[in-house]
């Protein structure tokens, strides 16, 4: 799977810092997930795209 938060994360303008605070998760969490060294729980997925206000379809794809 392909993540694409970075991407949406920088069309929101928003840092890793902010987006972890907003999702509840730590900025060390959020960077190893961008970079494709994790992969998220679902909830943890969830509140990633809620906090960013995109579809999880849309952050992750094949």
């Amino acid at each position: 799977m392909e993540c694409n938060i970075s991407k949406a994360r920088e069309h929101h303008r928003m840092t890793q810092a902010e987006l972890a605070e907003k999702a509840e998760i730590s900025r060390i969490t959020l960077s190893k997930i961008e970079n494709g060294r994790m992969m998220p729980s679902l909830e943890i997925a969830m509140r990633i795209s809620d906090a960013i206000g995109e579809r999880i379809q849309i952050l992750w794809t094949r």
